[in-house]
């Protein structure tokens, strides 16, 4: 095996053949796309509800301030 020299020696390289993954990997590795999906369903769902009481304050109150806001609103949720 090869060494590969890093700047900093805290990272160590470990070569695994194909189809040769420990348990703990790929619960560690499920358990960070379920951290990474919870956060992004998190983060629309606030931004969806952001939006909706936007639009809401526009239907109840309309004027060119509300609808910025609404704009406003409905731009930040598209964006991820």
């Amino acid at each position: 095996m090869r060494s590969v020299p890093t700047r900093a020696a805290a990272l160590p390289l470990v070569v695994l053949a194909p189809g040769q993954v420990q348990a703990a990997d790929k619960a560690a590795v499920v358990s960070t796309c379920a951290d990474i999906a919870e956060a992004a369903y998190a983060d629309s769902l606030a931004t969806a509800q952001r939006l909706k009481a936007a639009v809401d304050a526009l239907v109840a109150a309309p004027s060119a301030e509300a609808l910025q806001a609404g704009k406003d609103a409905g731009l930040s949720a598209r964006v991820p």
